[in-house]
């Protein structure tokens, strides 16, 4: 809605006029005017209200069908669908040969005596839409559909990992059993008005707070379980049934500080009371020990900084509730306990999902059920998943893309899903395609670093294309069957996507049968529940000079292999359009929309937009969620204005592309740097030195200099790798790389910073914090290693290198250990010393640091991150064959190598008390202590 006033004057009417525009569920648009006129005179003062209504089409939805045509080539057929007031289809198609046709077809027909479809009374109310004359259905109507079209169906099926040998199914729920797991679940949550009053089990609350302060519809919920944990998505959906607003949060460890931190945050921040969880995690031991850590964190901080700083407390009034007590794998039928009988509204509250806080501290989107409908309907139409989909995935159940994108969206479509604990990929990623290959998975998901991985952790000697078991192959080896071939749709996302992933993964498994053209970059953000577009086609090769300094896009046909000189690539990440979704490429500043081929801020509109940040004020969520196009102010209005994104983009054959984050955005003389571009160059020529993917690059401000004027600082932060370079050598490894950034970019760094290893800010989904580091930097807490600031126009190190001259890696990625060829037997037959060497070995080759740097009695969490960790229990339960550790274990301050050394003579860690989990599912195993940052 959009008011304008005329406050009127000494002579002449004061008016004030409401604007609003309705989209009717067939799509039509209709703007209410309501124009109020109030005159004034000696005796009295009148106003007069007049309402016009103007009918609009929709907006066109648009289609477009790969088609194959009569010479070979293929093409795109684009189909454009508007809806005229009465009904009235407009289907305009555009085949691929050129040809263009244009059907019309009619509408509903009208009774006799009713009134128009278009007419809307005069007095009329904005009513919130309810489920039926809702256009999309939600989750838990399409739940109780399947369970009683297709009760027996597998929906979900939760898989464990054992050492090298393909993933099994643990646990596993039918359609039917899971709407009755959701029923029974809802009504122990919040039990319908009434019924606690009985003395039945099944009646009573499972959530017993102060009875002046009860569990109310609306209140929050936090979700507590660790990945691959079946009672997550049971409680979930619990939630959504009952009422109550799910807030689904990273576990965290105790050996994790920050993860405790963020926790407390989110749980201060939502202002829930109750957390659920399940047995294994609630352990008293566990528990404590958090809130033992969280407290020694803030003593630390008043320690540092004094006591003027407020500081956040633990939350003592959260009630932790275990689920996995209830009969949840064999629920009670419906009928045999007081049932819920209220169904949310589409308006309501369905979850608050917090972001990963890559460019600032996390937020929690405020996510209604009708967001979430009309976003899984768009995805599953979008995917064309179907019944027959089948989805297998490790991503985390906290995170948007694992939650929204692969369990709630197998749920809709009505398919199968088949998922695994991100720890279990990590430590094996290869696992993820035997599963795919075993039960014939069709639609998958990632973000880009994970084709990467496993392209370079797989070794295709220990494979055959094709079905059926172990089989011998020409050199008297045995193989395993591996056949992609089942692949429709994969999902590349949540991350910048590069074509260097996906073209080693496709190199690396087109010969197990990967269909050609099956992977996606795809575009979306948690602020508009999670998708926007996909089918993402092609790259582009741009002018550089013009994207830096005129944000103009003039794409470069490319002629061979080699990128055109003084260009850069850009990959497309789908098309908007093809949804309907509404995207604008805008000047942030004059708020104006932009033309296609230039670079502007990513504005999103459609029905799955979130409505607000939770706790922020009316100010914020206005800006951020209701922006208004001042060149097309009516326009804007729908659906309460533009989401936006704080991504930099482009438009290009209504593909769109991704630049980075505006908060990122580096500008210098007037050129547009993205960090992401810089980084990669660093890390590339110093590859031999320096962690990939743990660089930061920003700005600082200006600074004054009496022979150059102004000058914006720019900074680079890098992880060194361990061993760490002498210290002689560390100067002429920042002058190379400023030397290869001011030649790629024409951009002079003012600091180069080298820091110790797994020190760099980052979320908890593993991206780089470059705000964070930026106040790092500023406050001197980083923990450098070397440091040299240069002069602005200072050129005199930049001897330029040949890139070509670089050492190739000396890893191929394959983690080979010495124990690969023993037998478990022969293993525990090893005197500890040569356990010892095996070992340190294997440490030394997984984490990328020298034998020397490895001491005996020092804990692995203190060289190694949770990634290698994860790699590294992989190899333990595998070549060691160790009997499965909690993932847990490995992240204590108590192990060591000295302690594994005693673990790998007996084959098992005796002092494992199993807090966390290997992957683990259905309760048969643990589940993820938490220490894991994927995503």
């Amino acid at each position: 809605m959009v008011t304008y006033n005329n406050p009127g004057g000494r002579i002449g009417p004061k008016t004030k006029t409401h604007k609003r525009t309705v989209t009717n569920p067939d799509g039509t648009r209709t703007i209410i005017t309501t124009t109020e006129t109030t005159t004034t005179n000696a005796f009295k003062e009148e106003t007069t209200k007049k309402i016009d209504t103007k009918h609009l089409p929709s907006l066109p939805r648009i289609r477009r069908e790969k088609v194959t045509l009569d010479d070979g080539t293929t093409g795109w057929k684009k189909t454009s669908t508007v809806v005229h007031p009465g009904g009235q289809r407009e289907i305009t198609i555009e085949h691929a040969n050129g040809e263009k046709e244009v059907k019309i077809e009619d509408g509903p027909k009208i009774k006799p005596g009713e009134p128009p479809i278009e007419t809307i009374p005069k007095d009329h109310k904005e009513v919130l839409p309810s489920w039926p004359s809702f256009p999309w259905d939600s989750t838990l109507k399409k739940l109780a559909h399947h369970a009683e079209t297709m009760p027996h169906k597998t929906a979900l099926a939760f898989l464990q990992t054992n050492g090298n040998n393909t993933p099994t199914i643990a646990s596993s729920l039918t359609y039917q059993k899971l709407n009755f797991a959701v029923e029974y679940l809802a009504s122990r949550l919040l039990p319908p008005e009434g019924s606690s009053n009985t003395d039945d089990k099944k009646s009573k609350p499972l959530i017993n707070l102060p009875s002046d302060k009860p569990l109310v519809k609306g209140d929050r919920i936090l979700l507590v379980y660790p990945p691959c944990s079946p009672h997550f998505i049971l409680t979930f959906l619990a939630c959504l049934r009952a009422g109550l607003v799910a807030v689904p949060v990273y576990p965290p460890h105790p050996d994790r500080k920050d993860s405790i931190a963020a926790f407390v945050g989110i749980a201060r921040g939502c202002g829930a009371r109750v957390a659920l969880t399940n047995g294994e995690y609630a352990q008293a031991k566990r528990l404590g020990k958090m809130k033992s850590a969280f407290m020694a964190k803030m003593k630390k901080k008043v320690d540092i900084n004094g006591d003027g700083e407020e500081l956040p407390t633990w939350p003592e009034e959260l009630h932790w509730v275990v689920t996995d007590r209830e009969p949840l794998q064999n629920p009670p039928v419906v009928g045999k306990y007081p049932r819920t009988e209220s169904t949310p509204e589409p308006h309501e509250t369905a979850f608050i999902q917090f972001t990963s806080g890559s460019t600032s501290a996390p937020k929690g989107v405020v996510l209604t059920h009708s967001n979430l409908a009309h976003n899984l309907y768009v995805i599953t139409d979008e995917l064309k998943a179907t019944e027959e989909t089948k989805v297998v995935s490790w991503l985390p159940q906290y995170h948007d893309m694992g939650l929204i994108g692969s369990l709630l969206g197998t749920i809709y479509c009505g398919g199968s899903g088949y998922y695994m604990s991100p720890i279990a990929f990590l430590q094996r990623p290869i696992g993820w395609l035997e599963a795919v290959s075993e039960y014939r998975g069709t639609h998958l998901q990632a973000p880009n670093f994970a084709f990467g991985l496993t392209a370079r952790k797989f070794n295709a000697d220990e494979y055959y294309n094709g079905f059926g078991g172990l089989t011998v192959n020409e050199d008297g080896k045995q193989v395993k069957p591996l056949d992609l071939s089942s692949i429709q749709h994969i999902v590349n996302g949540a991350e910048p996507v590069t074509e260097k992933s996906m073209s080693a993964f496709e190199k690396q498994f087109t010969p197990f049968g990967l269909p050609s053209g099956v992977i996606f970059p795809t575009y979306g953000l948690a602020e508009h529940t999670v998708f926007v577009c996909s089918g993402g086609k092609g790259k582009i090769a741009v002018k550089k000079k013009e994207l830096e300094e005129d944000n103009k896009i003039i794409v470069v046909d490319q002629i061979g292999a080699q990128k055109p000189e003084g260009t850069n690539y850009f990959i497309g990440c789908g098309f908007p359009i093809n949804q309907n979704i509404d995207v604008r490429i805008v000047d942030p500043v004059r708020r104006v929309s932009l033309p296609d081929g230039t670079v502007g801020e990513i504005w999103v509109n459609s029905p799955s937009k979130a409505i607000k940040y939770y706790g922020k004020d009316v100010k914020e969520t206005k800006a951020e969620f209701h922006a208004l196009l001042e060149n097309m102010k009516d326009t804007s209005m729908k659906f309460g204005g533009y989401l936006r994104s704080g991504d930099l983009g482009f438009l290009h054959k209504d593909q769109l592309y991704i630049c980075g984050r505006i908060k990122d955005l580096i500008i210098v003389g007037g050129r547009n740097h993205y960090p992401q571009d810089i980084e990669a160059t660093a890390e590339d020529v110093a590859s031999d030195h320096v962690r990939a993917g743990c660089s930061a690059v920003f700005s600082i401000g200006l600074k004054s200099n009496s022979e150059l004027g102004d000058y914006e600082e720019v900074v680079l932060v890098m992880e060194l790798k361990e061993p760490q370079p002498k210290m002689n050598k560390l100067e002429g490894i920042v002058d190379t790389i400023r030397a290869e950034v001011f030649k790629e970019h024409s951009l002079s760094l003012s600091c180069i910073v080298l820091v110790k290893q797994k020190t760099m800010p980052k979320t908890t989904s593993g991206k780089i914090q470059r705000s964070k580091s930026m106040q790092t930097f500023m406050s001197k807490k980083l923990q450098e290693i070397y440091r040299k600031s240069y002069p602005t126009g200072d050129y005199s190190n930049f001897g330029y290198v040949d890139a070509d001259s670089k050492n190739e890696s000396k890893s191929n990625g394959k983690t080979q250990s010495p124990s690969s060829d023993l037998t478990a037997e022969e293993i525990r037959k090893l005197d500890k010393k040569a356990i010892r060497k095996m070992l340190i070995d294997s440490i030394s080759q997984i984490a990328n640091i020298d034998v020397s740097s490895i001491k005996d009695g020092v804990a692995l969490n203190t060289f190694m991150d949770s990634v290698t960790i994860a790699q590294f229990k992989g190899m333990l339960e595998g070549q060691y064959a160790v009997k499965p550790m909690s993932d847990g274990y490995l992240f204590q301050d108590s192990t060591t190598v000295k302690k594994l050394v005693e673990v790998v003579k007996v084959g098992v860690a005796r002092d494992d008390t199993g807090e966390g989990g290997s992957g683990g599912a259905g309760g048969k195993g643990p589940g993820c202590c938490g220490g894991c940052t994927v995503m």
